[in-house]
Order: C-alpha cells, then sequence, then structure tokens
C-alpha cells in the first residue's frame, strides 16, 4: 500500500513539476519552431532567388497598393536617405535601392538574414548593412556624418518579446527636424481587412502604443486610404509617421492617406 501512495506522490509531484515548466516549455518550442522557419526562410531565397531582382521583387509584402503609396510620398517630398530597420532577407532594401539613387543603410537583428540579404544584394553598392539592435543602428547613423537632413524611414524590426517602435521613434524625432516614417505591420483602425501584429497586452502596434512614445513633439499618424479589399500581396496594415507641421499638413492633402 505504502508502495502504491509513493508511486502516486511521485507522480503527481512530476505532473506538477512539468505544469510549473509549460510556460517555459511553449516558450522553447516557439524559439524552436521560429529558428526552422527562419532556416527555411533563408535556404528558400537562397535556393530560388539566390540574386534580388527588380523585375520579381516582393517589397512591402508584395502589396502593390503600399508600393504606390511609396512611390507617392518620393513625388512629394526630396529624402536625402532611407533608413530601415529590419532586412530580413532584402526584398524591400534592394527595392529601395534599385529605386532611388540616394544612400540606403538597413538593419538587421538576426545574423542569418543579415548574412543572405548582403548576398542577395552585394551588387548594389549603395547599401549599407549594420547586424545589431535597431535603436543603435538608429542612434548610430544618426551621429554619424551622413545621417541626411530628410530621411525616409522604414520600421520593420518588430518581433514577439523585442517591440522597439516607441524607443525608434524617440530616437528618430530627437535626431531629425524633417522625416517621414513608414511602419510596417500596423493596426488600421478602420479597415481589419489588414493584418497587424498583436503581442499581448501593451505589444500590439497601434496608435495606443505610438501615444506612449516620450517625443518633444507630437506625432502624426495616417494610414493608407486604399481598402485592404482593393490591395494584393500579404495584406499588412502600416502607417505614416511625421511630426513636423509642414510635412503633416502636405500629407493631409493627399487622398492615399487619411488620419
Amino acid at each position: 500500500m505504502f508502495s502504491k501512495y509513493r508511486t502516486l506522490r511521485s507522480a503527481l509531484l512530476s505532473a506538477l513539476e512539468v505544469k510549473s515548466r509549460l510556460p517555459e516549455l511553449e516558450k522553447s518550442t516557439r524559439d524552436v519552431n521560429l529558428r526552422v522557419r527562419n532556416l527555411e526562410f533563408c535556404l528558400d531565397a537562397m535556393i530560388g532567388d539566390p540574386k534580388f531582382n527588380p523585375a520579381t521583387h516582393w517589397a512591402f509584402n508584395g502589396q502593390l497598393g503600399r508600393q504606390a503609396l511609396f512611390r507617392r510620398l518620393l513625388e512629394m517630398f526630396s529624402f536625402d536617405l532611407v533608413l530601415e530597420t529590419g532586412t530580413f532577407l532584402g526584398e524591400t532594401t534592394g527595392y529601395f535601392a534599385s529605386t532611388m539613387a540616394i544612400p540606403v543603410h538597413t538593419c538587421e537583428l538576426n545574423h542569418r538574414f543579415h548574412a543572405v540579404a548582403k548576398l542577395r544584394l552585394d551588387n548594389y553598392p549603395g547599401i549599407h548593412f549594420f547586424q545589431g539592435d535597431s535603436r543603435n543602428f538608429l542612434k548610430q547613423v544618426s551621429q554619424g556624418g551622413n545621417a541626411g537632413k530628410f530621411p525616409f524611414i522604414y520600421l520593420d524590426a518588430h518581433w514577439y518579446d523585442d517591440l522597439p517602435l516607441c524607443e525608434e521613434l524617440e530616437i528618430i524625432d530627437g535626431a531629425w527636424n524633417q522625416y517621414i516614417v513608414m511602419v510596417d505591420d500596423f493596426k488600421v483602425p478602420f479597415d481589419l481587412g489588414y493584418t497587424y501584429d498583436d503581442y499581448g497586452p501593451g505589444k500590439c502596434l497601434n496608435a495606443g502604443l505610438i501615444s506612449t512614445a516620450s517625443t518633444e513633439r507630437t506625432l502624426s499618424i495616417f494610414y493608407p486610404s486604399l481598402p485592404s479589399q482593393d490591395e494584393v500581396g500579404s495584406l499588412r496594415g502600416c502607417a505614416v509617421i511625421a511630426s513636423d507641421p509642414v510635412i503633416c499638413q502636405r500629407l493631409d492633402q493627399e487622398n492615399i492617406l487619411r488620419r
């Protein structure tokens, strides 16, 4: 009888131990799945498209409406620099470099994505690659001699536990008087056909998160006016952000954007 009791007690303690470790085990499983998925992304890119092809690019998630929005911003403003956080495999990076004759600085935290993107874009000398944290990247560029006076900045470095968006915006608004930021994976409040990143309480890419950024100037948020049903590609939402009143006034006059 005591032997059965000890066996039952041991089994119960083991079950309780496993239950207490479930969050840790779930995180480990998620991390492994992400690693496998990331390796598959790298392998698929190097097998299918070992070199970036401007004719078949997948820039801005393959969203033609977003590409048209970007081209309209190019027509409206005289950018002298492009900054990108979240290089991934270099599709949008290559699009920037093949569309504009200005320097492109891009940052990627994942060393494999960084290496693959450099290989795929090694025939574009105007691209400057940075491997590391996006906040360090923005600080380094803003304090260097090639910071530019009016950058276009594409923020796409948010991922699960690391959500640097507010800190990125604080650095940007403190470093440049004029800029336009485009944030990928952002919630479009009047069109939920566009998907967005939501990692739990306080970690949703939406206007509420932006309101917590500690910037001296007020940040104005604009959204694509193109209905998601008329877009193609991955249908990810985005936001265009600026703080300069003159820039915001010009953006207000465009029918491709709305507050």
